[in-house]
């Protein structure tokens, strides 16, 4: 007799799907968790902050309606979040992020 896998949960997502699969493409390419983009950001690490890469992250910034619609979910949902939705929870921490971005691009 065989035991069926248990089914996995559906990831959650507030995003339209054109802007959940670019910013999975751009997330493909750093290889990293948005914890570690983050950190990356907050501290002005220029060794990762590349013009490229800043772009990228410029072109991606949660507006104030993506941050209100993930802002609404419920607990439970934000543990099965899609990774798209959890880097701009993550990024959405950041205080000024897209006047950060913005300089860091031009500074670079």
């Amino acid at each position: 007799v065989r035991k069926k896998a248990p089914k996995k949960k559906a990831k959650v997502s507030v995003l339209d799907g054109n802007t959940n699969r670019n910013i999975c493409i751009m997330l493909s390419q750093f290889k990293m968790p948005p914890s570690k983009i983050r950190a990356y950001i907050e501290t002005v690490d220029m060794q990762f902050l590349t013009v490229d890469a800043l772009g990228s992250l410029k072109r991606f910034t949660p507006t104030p309606d993506d941050m209100g619609k993930l802002k609404e979910l419920k607990e439970e949902d934000l543990k099965n979040l899609a990774a798209p939705d959890a880097y701009y929870l993550e990024v959405g921490k950041i205080p000024r992020l897209k006047q950060r971005l913005d300089n860091l691009y031009y500074l670079s």
